[in-house]
């Protein structure tokens, strides 16, 4: 498990990792055994195997998974820190909103895209 490509591996974006995937399905699907597109692609097996799975069962499409869902991430620390001098020194016109309100809602998207 100390290997360090598996562990680049998992720190990828979902897309580059779907591109890995795809790699390696068509790959597999030209003939090269799993060994070889491992060693090729230059992620483990066992990385391997539940692509050409979800390939089998579903073609490209299956190898995009599933949504993911679950409670969003709260903010950062950094983010936090610096929403009462946002809310307090800017206009909502400098920050872009459509309306000239303040909700938390804006605020916090306007902080999220700048951190």
């Amino acid at each position: 498990m100390n290997d360090p490509s598996l562990e680049d591996f998992r720190t990828l974006p979902r897309i580059d990792k779907l591109d890995i995937g795809k790699e390696a399905v068509i790959l597999i699907k030209h003939g090269s055994t799993i060994l070889a597109v491992a060693a090729s692609v230059g992620i483990g097996v066992r990385a391997i195997q539940p692509w050409a799975g979800r390939y089998g069962r579903g073609g490209f499409n299956g190898l995009e998974g599933r949504k993911i869902s679950g409670r969003p991430r709260p903010p950062k620390t950094a983010c936090l820190q610096r929403v009462p001098t946002v809310v307090t020194t800017t206009d909502p016109r400098q920050l872009r909103f459509e309306f000239a309100y303040r909700t938390a809602r804006p605020t916090g998207d306007a902080l999220r895209d700048k951190y």
